[in-house]
């Protein structure tokens, strides 16, 4: 059973049981007020009766103490007949023994034990009618005739029921009436529910933009509010719990994009150790950059550790001088510009920065063997780096076929690839200018890529002073 269903049965009970307390105590009320009111009407006609039927009997028996039944009818028999018509009853008493009577019932045992001057009164049923008895003694020399009046009041039952019959039907219309009501009213009320409701099914089938619109400023309206904005954490929290799993598979095909570069100056290196006739001066050279490459497969693992499952990543910002940066990043690529047939221009004024030099390696590698990707065998890629007034400025050109004015907006998202015949038919994942953006986020540096088709790309980083 819903809530407004419960709250309709148990007010409609309330309701009824209040009702038929609040009749009873009406009826009750009325019928004892009715009830004595007509005692006290039977009393007041029965003391006019008696004075009348005293002054009757005195005259008839010329004040005679002795009275015979036969002239007591004669003498209450107008009276008698007269109030007949009112349901009005006389019944004489001389002692124990009934002198007249015109009750519709036995009156033998209708004798009371009343003294002189006083009187007694009472409702009671006799053959399952109501009657109002009032009985006293006549005056003296009268005293030992006791008038006993009865009267019909069968209509106070009457009344009663008539009473009970019309609180019945006062208490249907007004049931019907308030059911109409309340069920309007509980409607209207439990609406706001209904769609929380609605909206909680919503959510649990996944869709977490719904929001719940309610505009009371009750506790109804205050409660919604509460629910859009628990719909609004909890989202958030599943946008986040998104975004680590996103970031879980990211370090994995970041991880593998960032080795492949190290790894193959690696194999280069080897190849030569193993296959060329080197001097020792060059197997120490090359020994020291399978050394060096082999660290930074270490350090950038870490690195990328750090990226991936920490929203703010702490890293350990010291200051780098540039050209030592481009020193070691040249050489590491080396073999990638044999074996591709580009040659590097550089040019670069002495310059430093404040950033992570794992980092800056990282982002500059990146950088630099994107543009020999791009690049087509016997063109040119250059980096150029100088202070500026702006701050120290790092421009990586190449000679490849450019990019459209739309995709330069979108090289930097995660697995985006440009066609394959704008890209020098590479295979990358699509990550490494991510990562790049990334790391310039970190240093607070600005990222920006100029490209048109058939012209190259330019990428331009601004390193601005902290």
């Amino acid at each position: 059973m819903k809530f407004w269903q419960k709250a309709f049965v148990c007010v409609m009970i309330l309701f009824l049981l209040g009702l038929d307390v609040m009749s009873c105590v009406l009826i009750g009320r009325a019928y004892a007020l009715n009830r004595d009111y007509a005692v006290a009407a039977a009393e007041t006609e029965h003391e006019i009766i008696k004075k009348s039927l005293f002054e009757s009997i005195k005259l008839s028996e010329n004040v005679s103490s002795e009275i015979h039944s036969a002239d007591l009818a004669v003498i209450v028999n107008p009276y008698a007949g007269f109030y007949r018509g009112q349901n009005v009853y006389f019944n004489l008493y001389q002692g124990d023994v009934l002198m007249y009577g015109n009750a519709p019932f036995e009156a033998s045992a209708d004798r009371y034990g009343v003294g002189q001057g006083e009187r007694i009164s009472e409702m009671k049923t006799v053959d399952g009618k109501l009657y109002c008895f009032v009985a006293s003694n006549l005056s003296a020399p009268y005293e030992h005739l006791q008038y006993v009046y009865i009267k019909d009041e069968q209509a106070l039952d009457g009344f009663k029921n008539d009473m009970i019959s019309s609180f019945v039907t006062i208490g249907v219309a007004a049931g019907l009436i308030l059911s109409i009501i309340m069920l309007t009213l509980l409607i209207g009320l439990t609406r706001p529910f209904r769609k929380l409701n609605a909206a909680a099914a919503e959510i649990s089938g996944g869709n977490f933009d719904m929001r719940v619109s309610v505009k009371s400023r009750d506790e109804v309206g205050d409660f919604a509010r509460s629910f859009n904005l628990m719909i609004d954490r909890v989202g958030e929290h599943i946008f986040a719990l998104a975004r680590m799993t996103e970031s879980k598979q990211n370090f994995i095909d970041n991880l593998a994009h960032e080795i492949r570069t190290p790894v193959t100056a690696i194999i280069g290196y080897g190849e030569l150790l193993k296959y060329a006739n080197c001097s020792e001066a060059d197997k120490e050279t090359a020994v020291g950059h399978i050394l060096s490459q082999g660290r930074r497969i270490q350090n950038i693992s870490f690195k990328l550790l750090d990226l991936a499952y920490m929203e703010h990543s702490h890293i350990q910002k010291l200051p780098v001088l540039l050209t030592d940066l481009f020193a070691e990043v040249t050489a590491a690529l080396n073999f990638r510009f044999k074996e591709k047939g580009v040659a590097l221009r550089a040019e670069w004024m002495p310059a430093s920065v404040v950033g992570d030099a794992e980092l800056l390696k990282s982002l500059f590698v990146n950088l630099l063997d994107n543009a020999i990707e791009a690049s087509d065998t016997g063109g040119v890629v250059e980096i150029r780096a100088g202070q500026t007034p702006e701050g120290v400025t790092v421009e990586i050109t190449d000679c490849g076929k450019g990019m459209d004015e739309t995709e330069p907006a979108r090289i930097a998202e995660p697995f985006y690839r440009i066609d394959q015949s704008r890209s020098g038919g590479g295979n990358h994942a699509g990550l490494g200018l991510t990562l790049c953006a990334r790391i310039c986020e970190l240093h607070a540096a600005a990222f920006n890529i100029v490209s048109d088709p058939g012209a190259g790309t330019t990428v331009k980083i601004l390193f601005t002073p902290l």
